[in-house]
């Protein structure tokens, strides 16, 4: 029985996310540049698709999937950063290219690059 509740927490975590981007109790972030990295890869600048305070879709230029763990730092354009990690809830791979669109679930909701 142990082994169901950790399978559901994420799961409860992410129908969480799912029902306050429908309800609208997030508030959007405007970064000006983005950096994620994994374990001891270089950091490494990445596009957004969209973010808001609680999680968004960036473009890794590696391969992710589901249940990995990443770190993410926001720069806001007052030069200020908020580092945090972040759950890859989904992820697609573009076709012909090595990168991948993921959608991300902050560790912690982001406050200060707002």
């Amino acid at each position: 029985m142990k082994n169901v509740s950790r399978k559901l927490t994420p799961i409860k975590k992410v129908l969480e996310t799912s029902r306050c981007r429908r309800e609208q109790r997030r508030r959007q972030i405007c970064p000006s540049s983005v950096t994620c990295w994994k374990g001891h890869q270089n950091p490494v600048n990445v596009s957004v698709i969209e973010m808001d305070s609680r999680g968004g879709r960036v473009v890794l230029p590696w391969v992710a999937v589901a249940g990995e763990w990443i770190h993410i730092s926001i720069q806001d354009k007052m030069g200020y950063f908020r580092t945090t990690s972040a759950r890859v809830v989904w992820s697609q791979r573009l076709p012909n290219t090595s990168r991948v669109i993921v959608g991300l679930c902050f560790l912690e909701e982001v406050i200060a690059a707002a």
